[in-house]
């Protein structure tokens, strides 16, 4: 098993690079994202022993030197289920917790070194674009972030950002020393912003997604039903009986934003009603007579109807 292919690493990759690694692949893999399937637990386990080993100097140093071979010999095995090491790296067992700026999941190792004051450079912020599909269904983006070294070179390093499903507009994403470096100070960190790009169709509130229908002043009479598209490429079918007014509006469940708790936000629809710009004089009596509750049987030939 080659660990540093695992986690796509070069040989030389440093601590928070292969955290930063696991951070991603763990998430990506978690079984109860992909419906427990057989390969997602397989990549699981694995990635979950790839960062034991190259997390750790002593099963690193050894695995360098000598291999798979290496370890077997020297006893090695996975002390930890991968669900363990999940959850203590993230601070939670839950794989659609959101991990946001100020609140970064870090495990024991990381805790301790962060007791030490250290100076570090000053954090580099970045925008990062994402459409409502990406929000909605989680992405894995990656970015080329620009930074200089303590010769005051540009470097150019590739990052992964992992965007889970039901992130919003302003979420943050912090990965530590992998930003520009000042000379006397550690390397700073990078912060990922996400700025949703507009969508023509939706509109997004919190966990709900707003939808404008426009439909005919004859659908608005009721009995109709309108196909709804999803983020997801489906569509809703959505049946409504009653007359609709203009500014009406319609909740369906379940069909917003994933809320991070394995549920969904709402969609809600509103209606834009549109009215026919030219009647005829017998369709707009018709329409009159039927809306007053008359019978239309004998309004035909009015004009020419002897008294």
């Amino acid at each position: 098993m080659d660990y540093y292919k695992i986690l796509n690493l070069r040989r030389d990759a440093t601590l928070d690079e292969v955290r930063n690694a696991y951070r991603v692949l763990s998430m990506s893999w978690n079984p109860v994202k992909n419906n427990n399937s057989d390969e997602a637990a397989k990549m699981f386990k694995n990635v979950a022993e790839a960062y034991d080993v190259l997390s750790t100097p002593q099963y690193r140093g050894i695995y360098d030197l000598r291999g798979a071979k290496g370890l077997v010999e020297e006893n090695y095995s996975l002390s930890r289920t991968p669900q363990k090491i999940f959850s203590k790296f993230f601070g939670t067992d839950n794989p659609f917790a959101q991990v946001t700026f100020g609140t970064t999941f870090i495990d024991e190792e990381t805790k301790k070194q962060s007791d030490v004051s250290i100076v570090r450079t000053a954090s580099k912020n970045i925008q990062l674009n994402c459409t409502l599909e990406e929000l909605y269904g989680g992405a894995q983006k990656l970015v080329n972030v620009k930074t200089y070294n303590l010769a005051g070179e540009e470097e150019e390093k590739t990052v992964m950002v992992d965007v889970k499903p039901g992130s919003t507009d302003g979420s943050t994403f912090l990965y530590k020393t992998v930003g520009n470096q000042d000379q006397g100070k550690e390397p700073g960190d990078v912060v990922f912003t996400i700025c949703q790009t507009p969508h023509a169709l939706f509109r997004v509130a919190g966990t709900n997604l707003h939808y404008t229908a426009n439909i005919t002043l004859g659908e608005a009479m009721g009995n109709c039903y309108l196909d709804i598209p999803t983020l997801d490429g489906r569509s809703v079918s959505v049946e409504y009986g009653e007359v609709i007014a203009p500014n009406d509006v319609k909740v369906v469940a379940g069909e917003g934003m994933p809320n991070g708790n394995g549920g969904f936000g709402e969609l809600v629809l509103h209606f834009n009603v549109i009215f026919p710009k030219h009647l005829e004089l017998d369709q707009k009596e018709a329409i009159r007579d039927i809306l007053n509750g008359r019978s239309t049987k004998y309004r035909g030939n009015k004009k020419g109807s002897k008294k």
